[in-house]
């Protein structure tokens, strides 16, 4: 079939044309919203990953601080038990002391 008229050729063509630019923004549109999803999806694994190597960290540094604490209250229980029996021995030597003084 031979079309002698451009404006009509045209007219025919139309519909193709519109619905090939419908489906190739069809496509664009979702390549896009692939390519966001993609990316909020890798975006949430590595805050993920940032999150818990930061809960790691903080667990370490915890334990670490918690172990120091009680190596410090350790000593100072030590320095207070040596510190009584000082006192005790020191009193019973002043007890001694005033007995055989008197």
């Amino acid at each position: 079939m031979k079309i002698c008229s451009s404006k009509l050729f045209e007219d025919l063509q139309a519909e193709f044309r519109q619905a090939t630019n419908l489906k190739a923004n069809e496509q664009r549109i979702n390549t896009n919203e692939q390519i966001t999803k993609n990316k909020l999806e890798s975006t949430l694994k590595m805050t993920k990953i940032e999150e818990e190597s930061k809960t790691k960290k903080q667990i370490n540094d915890n334990t670490q601080e918690l172990r120091r604490k009680q190596e410090e209250a350790k000593y100072y229980e030590n320095t207070c038990t040596f510190e009584k029996k000082r006192i005790e021995n020191e009193t019973l030597l002043n007890k001694e002391k005033s007995v055989r003084d008197a």
